[in-house]
């Protein structure tokens, strides 16, 4: 509740109107502004997250957080074959892994837009964006611990628990249930995605704007190539 001190039961509240906002792991948030008066009850039934589904959480300062996508708990193999062409050595022995439940990613690859925010709030120095313009295309140039502290900040922001995925999640949701080596097939063709000789405008010599390129089959744009992610 939009109160001082934070709502417990039994506190005692005058008539007017409240923000209230129930949350659980798993469900999708109630989050309305209402008039409490004498002897009122309200009854306020979670439904479940359902796979797919997105949704961005409001943010303390304004606006919006990233769009985030449910994704569903499952099986999956893990890693590329030994005799795959251009294989690196990490990608391997291939492993079977269970991803046990559902969790939430984000649709598009963290934007300057997004990331410029966060330094703006906390004082962080912008990243270079190697004179390929910021907006709407993928933040570059942040370490492992600069994209770590922005997930604190969201968490703050929010009051939700973001966090970067494991190798093992983001594999699983960048498949998307597939087993080719890309989640369109096993060769690379032409338009499907931002890297070297994979036949798009950028071929790999500077950024793409996010979700120029078709979503995998839940939803997530850029999972191969225009930049890596942490």
């Amino acid at each position: 509740m939009n109160i001082k001190p934070r709502y417990r039961p039994g506190i005692r509240l005058v008539p007017g109107r409240y923000r209230i906002r129930v949350d659980k792991p798993g469900y999708v948030p109630f989050d309305q502004w209402i008039r409490v008066d004498s002897d009122r009850v309200l009854e306020v039934k979670l439904e479940p997250w359902k796979y797919g589904k997105s949704f961005r959480d409001r943010l303390r300062d304004g606006g919006f957080g990233p769009e985030m996508v449910v994704i569903p708990p499952g099986r999956f193999l893990m890693g590329s074959p030994f005799d795959e062409e251009g294989r690196d050595s990490d990608e391997g022995p291939q492993h079977r892994v269970s991803i046990a439940r559902p969790f939430a990613i984000g649709r598009y690859e963290v934007t300057f837009e997004e990331y410029d925010r966060f330094c703006e709030a906390t004082g962080r120095r912008r990243p270079d964006d190697n004179g390929w313009g910021r907006g709407k295309r993928p933040v570059i140039n942040v370490s492992w611990h600069d994209a770590k502290a922005y997930a604190r900040w969201l968490s703050k922001q929010t009051g939700k628990r973001y966090r970067l995925p494991s190798e093992a999640e983001w594999e699983y949701a960048a498949r998307a249930g597939t087993s080719t080596r890309y989640w369109w097939g096993d060769r690379v063709g032409h338009g499907h995605a931002n890297c070297d000789g994979c036949g798009s405008w950028w071929d790999g010599k500077e950024t793409a704007p996010v979700g120029f390129f078709d979503p995998n089959p839940w939803g997530l744009y850029d999972t191969a190539g225009n930049v890596w992610e942490w």
